[in-house]
């Protein structure tokens, strides 16, 4: 499992393919990422929006670079680590 900590953000937010698209995948990634409540994801997904220090853990292996791409496109400046 991945814990993923982001810790800022940037105005100018990396081009992908989902830069139009990121704000409503997110929640979608976490849900496939996480073991997590729906509250939980609700309460992540408000942070990541409103731009707010988080932390995400438990992200399965499979999912981490997914939600990895959504969150920098969103403008996350993050560390992921295996533990």
């Amino acid at each position: 499992m991945y814990t993923i900590t982001i810790s800022s953000y940037t105005d100018s937010p990396r081009a992908t393919g989902w830069t139009g698209h990121a704000g409503s995948e997110l929640p979608k990634r976490l849900r496939r990422a996480l073991q997590g409540s729906p509250r939980e994801i609700r309460l992540i997904t408000q942070r990541v929006m409103l731009k707010q220090p988080v932390i995400i853990e438990r992200i399965s292996e499979s999912e981490i670079e997914g939600l990895r791409v959504i969150l920098e496109t969103l403008g996350a400046e993050l560390e992921a680590k295996l533990g």
